[in-house]
């Protein structure tokens, strides 16, 4: 065998061992390249889930506060009414003795009422607005 072909098959596994060298090369950078590509993915993955999680979140907090707005705008409603009712009866009451108030005389059942406007008053003070208040029939006498 001559010397020629055997630089030949030398050359010939020299390039084939470089070829190979280099393909490995360039298959692990892409590699790292897919690697890195596919954590972003999960990662961003993670995120858009923690992210509507903390949008639902949110919402739940939102519907709280609507129901804590219309339950607070009804017993306001209410105690309007009461406080209302309980200003007609007094002037009604007041109207019917006005001629005794005038030496600051004032009938039982006008005594009551004003009694009872007090523990009546005394009770939502002491419960605040979202309690209901006690009638007139149920306070002191």
């Amino acid at each position: 065998m001559s010397k020629t072909f055997w630089i030949t098959i030398a050359a010939a596994l020299i390039v084939f061992c470089l070829g190979a060298g280099a393909g490995w090369v360039a298959g692990s950078i892409d590699g790292r390249a897919v690697g890195r590509q596919l954590e972003r993915a999960d990662q961003s993955s993670k995120t858009i889930t923690d992210i509507t999680a903390i949008v639902d979140a949110h919402k739940k907090l939102i519907a709280d506060a609507n129901a804590a707005s219309r339950a607070m705008r009804a017993a306001l409603a209410a105690r309007s009414a009461t406080d209302d009712d309980a200003t007609k009866e007094l002037t009604n009451a007041l109207t019917q003795t006005a001629a005794n108030r005038v030496d600051c005389r004032f009938d039982d059942n006008v005594m009551r009422q004003l009694n009872a406007a007090r523990d009546r008053a005394a009770t939502s003070s002491a419960s605040g607005i979202r309690y209901p208040l006690s009638n007139a029939t149920s306070a002191s006498q």
